[in-house]
């Protein structure tokens, strides 16, 4: 069992880490939090209760469910796909064509997205431990 402070550190440092590219709003009401609750721990470094940590928590484990290739398919809602292609030096509408209308993607952007996956998704594998 993980102590909650543990899980709160790994939550916090995670979102500030990622924020860029996640859309908060459609995270906090996919899990039911009282809107702008991690806006204002972004923004404004507000304290985040231990209830909410473990809903954000569980939420960020269940985003290790989906393999390689239907990750990105299965997730997007949740990313901010403009952010995504250029944290990863994709052109502007290439990555949002291939959620989109499942365009295909060339080699060297394919294996730039999965990198941007793995860094993203690498600390979880991590906490499952």
């Amino acid at each position: 069992m993980i102590s909650r402070k543990v899980k709160r550190e790994r939550v916090e440092s995670w979102i500030m880490k990622n924020y860029k590219n996640l859309k908060i709003k459609a995270i906090e009401r996919e899990i039911d939090l009282p809107t702008n609750t991690l806006q204002r721990f972004i923004q404004k470094g507000t304290t985040i209760s231990d209830k909410r940590i473990t809903l954000v928590y569980k939420w960020i484990l269940k985003l290790l469910i989906h393999c390689e290739k239907d990750w990105l398919f299965a997730n997007y809602s949740y990313l901010n796909i403009s952010a995504v292609e250029r944290d990863i030096g994709l052109s502007s509408g290439a990555l949002q064509k291939y959620v989109k209308y499942k365009r295909e993607l060339k080699k060297d952007a394919f294996k730039l997205l999965m990198k941007w996956q793995d860094e993203l998704l690498s600390p979880l594998e991590q906490w499952k431990k």
